[in-house]
């Protein structure tokens, strides 16, 4: 009996010292500890065996948390990590033994690399009472680049009798897609504020000669520098149109509206006349544009023509502006392959211009990028040409791409795919002479709510015979054809943004009618709006075409001649 009770009160001995044993270890951090059993039955086997499953339990949380963390004793040694901070270790090459592992994460500061940041170090003080955490962003080149984390140091207060150990929580936070994004959100801010920038200077530029030349001509009796301003006037006002088209090109294309017009045509037929487009500008500079056609099997091409001349004017302005007078710039073309009635076609634009570096051509094709700060202020541009080609190729089945060195020119290439067929040569046509444009006995309702827009449509018609009467909005427009007989009215001129009724509206009340004329008067819709969405809504409100402004006398006619001839 006597054996048994001191077999009983050893066991009571060891099972008091294992759990004092295992408090003490993960008093000071060092949670792998478990408890020795082997030697223990009964109650103090299941007690020891209790202590093993919580620190289990405790163990199981850590390693499941996504922040790396781990515990240090005040020698700055490694007690316990979880699984995301043994994960960090092997990613960034460290080693949890090595002495010197806290100065390699969070060392620097304003000393030396091999010491530890001064306010960190006083964390493992236990001269100092215990302080706020300390807390830093650091970087850290890992086996997939540079990763950002925040860190923390803590020290942990442990309530044992006895003991007065220091104890540090290390946590890492990943944030390394967290700062991309703060970097990426930065630069495209800084980006669209330099759009911003050279978009005012685009657009002031030509306003500015626009006002001037308007304001010369207005003061001068000499039909010779009048003429002259109001070229300049001209040339200006095409120039702030381009840079408009521009901005709402790729308005269409962040909002992903823009679509393409698939037309056939001739392509040989088409380089021509882009060929034609580009001959003033590259004249004024002195300079030779030549075409090369290497191999061209299928010369019919089904696509998008001005998307492809939009593109392709785009190439050859930039080689002729960035060019130095009297130089020359190629322009290569070639059928790649054919297959089942689909051609790939080679587009490439050389020239000996300025060229530009390798970093600066990763950039070209960003909206809202330019290669270089000084691009504007020595060539003008808005950055956005680039870009926009880039969308229209891709649009069109291909891809683009720069080859250049600085001082040395550059060579864009592109490629489309698309529906191809042979042409038969055709006969050269004769040149039409020009056309007289005669719509005398016929009558014109032109509603706008602009005074001035009325004004130029009516002067830019009066050489055809055409009789007018006006609207100042789709009500007033709506009251003139009722208070009209049938058939007074042979068209009407409709803009479509207007107070009171809009123009879809005035068109969709007219059509309702009950009147012949209502359902038979052509209706031609004007409007800024040149989304395919407003197109679309022209035609549901009953109109028959639809004219973009600034309104072009040539389609203007066209539409006219059209519709009083049908």
């Amino acid at each position: 009996m006597a054996n048994k009770r001191r077999s009983l009160r050893a066991q009571i001995k060891d099972a008091e010292d294992e759990i004092e044993r295992v408090s003490c270890a993960v008093g000071t951090g060092r949670l792998e500890e478990r408890a020795e059993h082997s030697s223990l039955n009964g109650d103090f086997l299941k007690i020891i065996s209790g202590v093993n499953i919580a620190l289990d339990v405790i163990s199981s949380h850590l390693d499941s948390m996504p922040v790396a963390f781990a515990l240090f004793n005040e020698k700055r040694e490694m007690l316990y990590n979880n699984n995301a901070m043994a994960e960090f270790l092997i990613v960034h090459d460290l080693n949890a033994d090595d002495p010197k592992l806290l100065e390699r994460i969070a060392g620097g500061g304003d000393s030396t690399e091999d010491s530890l940041d001064p306010k960190a170090a006083l964390i493992f003080d236990p001269s100092i009472c215990p302080l706020k955490p300390f807390t830093a962003n650091i970087a850290l080149m890992g086996n997939y680049g540079a990763d950002n984390f925040n860190l923390s140091l803590q020290r942990v207060k442990i309530n044992m009798p006895g003991l007065d150990p220091v104890c540090v929580i290390l946590l890492l936070n990943d944030v390394t897609m967290l700062t991309q994004a703060l970097y990426d959100a930065e630069a495209a801010s800084r980006a669209k504020g330099d759009f911003l920038s050279r978009m005012s200077h685009e657009i002031r530029t030509p306003m500015n000669a626009i006002i001037g030349m308007t304001q010369i001509a207005k003061i001068s009796d000499d039909p010779v520098k009048i003429h002259n301003c109001l070229t300049q006037v001209v040339n200006s006002s095409n120039h702030l149109l381009g840079v408009i088209n521009d901005i709402l090109d790729i308005s269409k294309i962040e909002a992903g509206k823009l679509i393409l017009d698939i037309t056939d045509f001739s392509l040989t037929e088409d380089l021509d006349f882009v060929l034609s487009m580009m001959a003033s500008r590259a004249k004024e500079r002195h300079e030779d544009i030549v075409l090369n056609i290497e191999k061209l099997e299928n010369d019919g091409v089904s696509t998008d023509s001005l998307r492809l001349n939009q593109v392709l004017i785009n190439l050859l302005s930039n080689a002729v502006k960035f060019s130095p007078e009297g130089s020359e710039v190629l322009l290569n073309v070639r059928e790649l392959e054919n297959e089942n009635g689909f051609s790939t076609y080679r587009f490439e634009v050389i020239d000996k211009g300025i060229g530009i570096s390798e970093f600066q051509a990763s950039k070209l094709f960003s909206p809202f990028e330019q290669a270089d700060g000084s691009t504007t202020r020595n060539y003008g541009g808005t950055g956005l040409g680039l870009a926009i080609s880039k969308t229209l190729v891709e649009m069109m089945g291909g891809t683009i791409s720069l080859k250049s060195r600085e001082g040395e020119g550059s060579a864009f290439s592109f490629t489309i795919r698309c529906a191809s067929r042979r042409l038969h040569e055709k006969q050269p046509e004769e040149e039409e002479e020009d056309i007289v444009y005669d719509f005398s006995g016929k009558r014109c309702l032109v509603v706008d709510d602009i005074e001035i827009n009325r004004e130029i449509i009516l002067e830019l018609l009066s050489s055809t015979g055409i009789e007018f009467e006006t609207a100042y909005n789709g009500v007033n427009a709506l009251e003139k054809f009722k208070a009209t007989e049938e058939g007074y009215f042979d068209i009407i001129l409709m803009d479509m943004q207007m107070p009171l009724m809009d123009g879809c509206t005035a068109a969709e009340e007219i059509r309702r009618l009950d009147r012949a004329d209502a359902v038979t008067v052509p209706i031609i819709a004007m409007t800024a709006n040149v989304m395919h969405e407003d197109v679309e809504k022209v035609k549901e409100a009953g109109m028959n075409a639809h004219l973009g402004k600034p309104i072009e006398l040539n389609a203007l006619f066209k539409v006219l001649q059209e519709y009083l001839r049908a």
